[in-house]
């Protein structure tokens, strides 16, 4: 799942390898959860501010993932498979059991090493309003150690040159179809993020479907 992720970027570098039209302005809050504003990456060069997760009329919490091996079957996705978007992110966060219990959980920051270039390249759907949802799909690499679900994580080119193209979705699937094991989901690091804890349940915590 993803449900939370990190937009603390540099613009230079994200203007420079996904030839960004304009000059990058990344939101102001950088901990991206539910309902928050996102910087997300489309085609031709533009970005567009969205929010995390779409407005759906059979819950009162927002569509924030989509299971890329049910895309082209849920009548939700269909039309927005060639509304194609990146979102760009230094990590990831999930949550697992910390130590001493009393269901108290401790943040893990899962993206690239500490010096390794650019962020993670997470492919997404746009609503063709105002939100955009985040693709995921089976965890494998260390992710996989925390939890079942991860987002399709792509590299710069599979982004820029084939998700953000104007390729018909069915010439870019494999992209996030494919079950092969993705080499950047491969090279990510799992670590504790700072001294973060919450409870399960807590109102703090991100909330959204996985659909």
């Amino acid at each position: 799942m993803c449900s939370c992720f990190d937009q603390t970027l540099a613009a230079n570098p994200l203007r420079q390898v996904m030839r960004l039209a304009a000059p990058v302005v990344l939101p102001p809050k950088k901990r991206i959860r539910p309902t928050d504003w996102a910087l997300v990456i489309g085609a031709g060069g533009q970005w567009r501010a969205l929010r995390f997760g779409w407005a759906v009329d059979w819950s009162p919490q927002p569509l924030i993932n989509g299971r890329q091996e049910t895309l082209r079957q849920k009548a939700i996705f269909r039309g927005a498979l060639e509304r194609r978007v990146i979102v760009p992110a230094a990590f990831y966060v999930e949550w697992r059991a910390a130590e001493g219990g009393q269901r108290r959980k401790q943040a893990l920051r899962i993206g690239p090493p500490e010096g390794a270039e650019g962020p993670l390249w997470m492919a997404a759907l746009w609503d063709g309003a105002e939100a955009f949802c985040v693709i995921t799909t089976a965890a494998h690499g260390p992710a996989a150690e925390v939890h079942h679900r991860m987002p399709v994580l792509l590299t710069g080119d599979q982004a820029r040159g084939g998700w953000l193209s104007a390729e018909p979705y069915s010439a870019v699937a494999d992209l996030v179809e494919s079950l092969a094991p993705s080499p950047v989901a491969a090279g990510v690091v799992v670590s504790p993020l700072g001294g973060r804890q919450r409870t399960a349940g807590d109102a703090n915590g991100a909330q959204g479907q996985l659909f």
